[in-house]
Parts: C-alpha cells; sequence; structure tokens
C-alpha cells in the first residue's frame, strides 16, 4: 500500500511508473507470504531460545522484494519529506536486523536457512 499511497501524490509520469513496479512487487510478496503461510503451516522450535520455522520468508527474493516495496519506494518519490521516511526506514531496518543477528546469533554466525 505505501507505493500505492506515494504514487497518487506523484506528478511525474516516470515517478507514476517507477512506484508501480514497487506496488507489483509489494502486491506479489503480499499474496505470496499467506499462502505459504497457510499451505506450510509455522512451526517452532526450542535453541537457546525460541525459533520460528517459516522457510519461505527466508528466501532471497522475498526479503528484499519487501523490503524494495517498503523501505526503498520511498526514495523514489518527488516530496522530500517521503524521501526522509524512507531513508529513515531502511537504515531502522538495517539497524533491526543487525540487532537481531548479533543478539540471536553472537560470534558471527550466521543466520539459520530452513
Amino acid at each position: 500500500m505505501r507505493p500505492f499511497s506515494i504514487g497518487l501524490m506523484e506528478n511525474i509520469a516516470w515517478r507514476k511508473g517507477a512506484l508501480s513496479v514497487f506496488q507489483i512487487t509489494g502486491i506479489a510478496v503480499g499474496l505470496y507470504l499467506p499462502y505459504f503461510i497457510v499451505r506450510f503451516p509455522l512451526t517452532s522450535e526450542v535453541h537457546q531460545h525460541m525459533v520460528y520455522v517459516l522457510p519461505h520468508v527466508r528466501e532471497p527474493p522475498v526479503l528484499e522484494f519487501c523490503l524494495a516495496a517498503t523501505c526503498v519506494a520511498p526514495l523514489f518519490s518527488g516530496h522530500k519529506a517521503i524521501n526522509i521516511f524512507g531513508a529513515l526506514a531502511l537504515l531502522l531496518f538495517i539497524a533491526a536486523y543487525r540487532f537481531y543477528t548479533v543478539a540471536f546469533f553472537p560470534c558471527g554466525a550466521s543466520l539459520p536457512r530452513y
């Protein structure tokens, strides 16, 4: 929905086109994830901490497409406030991801792939 709402504010054709690509990407991820959650239910395992096993979320294109639709799309706007919002969203994602990997996978261990 974020690329759609940003696209409604744009007047320049190429920006609307770029945002429509992000919108299609967001819709595809939005349909893909619920399908796989219903088709292959969420499970959990206890190691040193609780681990939720959702193998399809960590497949390479899923996270990147979701990140592009939510954090990169605002960077294509012509409005400065929306650009700042997109940059902050991307920065906060990086900080949260970094915290997650340090807190739950210390000593440089990589994220588990299921």
